[in-house]
């Protein structure tokens, strides 16, 4: 089995190092897998994403999205006590400060390979052998299961792809948005491969979704790292919030309420308990890296980009904004437990870099075998309540909505849960749980994003990233994000990778971005 399977993946080259070095043949005449099993194997090792919990000793990055993803908004800030606040000190500062090309050294400054669009077409062209090869064993009792996974997981990384290196979805212009290369067939195409639409993308999203819910209907889930009908239901009741098809989101997250998924009662746990862990009733799937220890409290060596040797550098021990502190009832609002002092955590007086800032434990406070999620890929039952409430604000369900979210609240606040908001007052709430709840799982440099071109309430905002030059405690200066915008220079999309645009002879447009304004003071 071992050796089918090795050479079934040798076979498969990367998007990464070619748009067109897909299947170098038709995969049926060039494989030894024998039997679906076969496939099961080939899905667990290529299909899904590994997952691993770091810390400051193990610290080799793996997964294809960075841990970069929680440092571009407005919940993270770095720490202004340490040396780390300089740029290019840490391995994550040429995207906490959105330089027009972040994927760089942050010593010698040189450009490295950027592993994510790497990575995520890898496991695309994976799936698409799988899928292929699959049609061979319709009679087989893994069939299905298998099928809706592999969809599952395709749809997952083109999501990722079009809303790392695409537009977000605006329903008026998604046909000519810019989006990324789609590629379903497992064939080979003398072709040079160009940027599908938005439009396009999410329809390959979508599609896939919706088989998979059909084919995983009645399977059993054996775990959390592996995909059943509630998460494709979950996973498309996001997509359709972010198409801003708000009526199919609805129909999603009515569909996953009547499961046995369960909220848990966050005012019943102790400051110290796990809140978001994989043995909690409100996971429904994980799958990738677990980085948000390395990433929050320590400095010790890490890879920020899916294992990239030449990037690893001091982590800058990014911390909770003040912005994001400050959406919190400390008094009221169990998750701000997610939080700790560092002073009351590390002895302060032995170092100085832990003074004065709240250190992120929401995903990795006491964790042990089985109960490790991913920091930017899980999905739980509280995100289907914010997405339903979300989805019937937009629909003028303002009533309904605010049921949907008091649920949620109860559960969370141990008093003043009730909700009395609508119109715009209720959106801006529905937004701040989201915030509240899902903060460093993924979701703010999406929201954001989608945000900005939202038909009903547009919100765009400029970010502020400062930095202490004197190492003194205190920034002196501050790297703004501008507000989003639909032509020009635009930070809030990564750049595709140049070594694409050449291999393609052109075929793939750049994504044009710009080094930020740099000023001393935070606008009011």
């Amino acid at each position: 089995m071992k050796k089918r399977y090795l050479y079934m993946m040798g076979l498969i080259l990367l998007l990464g190092t070619s748009c067109s070095d897909f299947l170098n043949e038709n995969s049926k005449n060039q494989t030894y897998v024998t039997c679906i099993e076969d496939l099961n194997e080939l899905i667990l090792g290529e299909g899904y994403m590994p997952m691993q919990f770091y810390t400051g000793i193990s610290s080799t990055g793996t997964c294809a999205v960075g841990p970069w993803i929680h440092v571009m908004d407005d919940d993270s800030k770095v720490n202004n006590n340490s040396s780390a606040s300089v740029l290019y000190v840490n391995s994550l500062g040429t995207f906490h400060y959105w330089l027009e090309q972040p994927f760089v050294d942050a010593t010698s400054l040189l450009a490295y390979t950027d592993k994510t669009w790497e990575k995520l077409y890898k496991h695309i062209n994976a799936l698409n052998a799988i899928l292929y090869e699959l049609e061979e064993y319709k009679d087989e009792k893994l069939y299905a299961q298998l099928k809706g996974e592999a969809c599952f997981l395709r749809a997952m990384y083109y999501y990722f792809l079009v809303n790392i290196y695409g537009h977000p979805y605006y329903e008026p212009t998604a046909m000519t948005d810019q989006g990324v290369p789609v590629k379903l067939s497992e064939q080979i195409e003398d072709v040079n491969f160009q940027h599908a639409s938005v439009a396009d993308v999410y329809k390959v999203i979508t599609d896939d979704l919706e088989t998979a819910i059909t084919c995983l209907k009645g399977v059993e889930q054996t775990s959390i790292y592996r995909v059943n009908e509630m998460a494709a239901r979950t996973f498309l009741s996001r997509v359709y919030l972010y198409m801003c098809q708000w009526d199919k989101a609805v129909t999603e997250c009515n569909e996953v309420l009547k499961s046995s998924y369960a909220l848990l009662d966050f005012t019943q746990l102790a400051a110290t308990d796990n809140k978001v862990f994989g043995n909690s009733p409100e996971v429904i799937f994980s799958n990738g890296d677990n980085r948000m220890l390395v990433i929050s409290n320590s400095k010790s060596q890490y890879a920020v980009n899916g294992g990239s040797v030449n990037t690893a550098g001091q982590a800058a021990a990014f911390m909770a904004s003040d912005e994001l502190i400050a959406l919190y009832d400390q008094d009221k609002d169990a998750r701000f437990h997610y939080f700790e002092w560092a002073e009351n955590r590390y002895n302060a007086s032995q170092n100085k870099d832990f003074r004065g800032y709240y250190v992120t434990f929401k995903l990795c406070r006491n964790y042990s075998d089985g109960d490790l999620v991913s920091d930017f890929f899980t999905l739980r039952l509280p995100e289907v309540y914010l997405n339903k409430a979300e989805a019937l604000a937009m629909l003028g369900q303002d009533a309904e909505a605010a049921s949907v979210l008091e649920k949620l609240r109860e559960k969370r606040f141990v008093s003043d849960a009730y909700v009395n908001e609508s119109g715009k007052d209720l959106a801006d709430l529905i937004r701040d749980e989201r915030r509240r709840e899902l903060c460093f799982e993924g979701h703010r440099w999406f929201d954001l994003r989608r945000y900005a071109v939202h038909p009903k309430y547009s919100l765009r905002k400029k970010i502020y990233h400062g930095f202490d030059s004197e190492h003194v405690g205190r920034y002196d200066s501050y790297y703004v994000l501008p507000e989003y915008t639909e032509s020009g220079p635009n930070n809030y999309i990564m750049p595709i990778p140049e070594s694409e645009i050449f291999i393609n002879d052109g075929a793939l447009l750049a994504n044009p971005r710009q080094d930020p304004e740099i000023v001393t003071e935070v606008e009011s």
